[in-house]
């Protein structure tokens, strides 16, 4: 099987999610079956949507770096467990030898097999600005709903405050306002843009039909790798 590295820290929950999701969809009855990961977790990375809406320090130059640290142990695949870190995407692979898997392309794809005909995109107010989902929808000839300017704002609020601030008693109702306007605009779905957000879905119990790009990804990364998924653990 090849070596995945993953480019975590953004936050540390959610790369942990993501670890986690890779071992419970392999198919694996040992130790052995399970897929070689390297995790370099490096939270000290500059916020990605500081740098995209306010002209912050760029993430960029941390990233190429430790994303080349990966490629040096001896990682075979890159995957980024951060939404938002894939507005450096075409940047970064130009910096590396070995391919990188990219999150919105593979929820995107996942679409064209679902039912679902409009999902809404739940993101950062980064990631929506430069059009991270949609454009990979649009690539699709998918449809789509995004927040209005306010909502954006009650989602921003919630990843920072509730799961990278880890207040887990987090107030509910201006999410639940969110989801039921974003319903009644007709979505049928709701893209889980941000890798705070499973997390946020999970701990908060949202009842909402979701895409969780973490878990795509982690599928992904199963495969590509040269594993197996485990068909009884794909919808966790």
């Amino acid at each position: 099987m090849k070596k995945v590295g993953i480019l975590g820290g953004m936050g540390p929950l959610a790369t942990v999610d993501l670890f986690e999701k890779i071992v419970l969809v392999t198919d694996a009855k040992k130790d052995q079956d399970h897929i070689p990961l390297i995790i370099n977790n490096i939270p000290q990375i500059t916020d990605r949507t500081q740098a995209i809406l306010h002209k912050g320090k760029s993430p960029y130059p941390t990233l190429v770096t430790e994303a080349k640290k990966l490629q040096d142990m001896g990682a075979e695949i890159l995957a980024i467990a951060c939404n938002t870190s894939y507005y450096y995407y075409d940047d970064l692979k130009k910096e590396l030898d070995i391919p990188i898997l990219h999150m919105q392309k593979i929820v995107a794809k996942k679409l064209t097999h679902c039912s679902y005909k409009m999902p809404a995109i739940l993101a950062t107010k980064g990631a929506l600005e430069v059009g991270l989902y949609q454009k990979s929808l649009k690539e699709e000839g998918l449809q789509y709903l995004e927040p209005k300017e306010d909502q954006k704002d009650i989602i921003q609020d919630l990843i920072y405050q509730a799961i990278k601030g880890k207040n887990f008693h987090y107030p509910q109702e201006k999410i639940e306002e969110v989801f039921l306007d974003l319903k009644g605009q007709g979505a049928d779905c709701f893209i889980l843009g941000c890798t705070e957000l499973p997390l946020a879905k999970k701990i908060f119990h949202w009842k909402e039909t979701c895409i969780d790009p973490t878990l795509e990804m982690a599928k992904e990364i199963v495969i590509q790798a040269g594993g197996s998924l485990d068909g009884k653990m794909e919808t966790l």
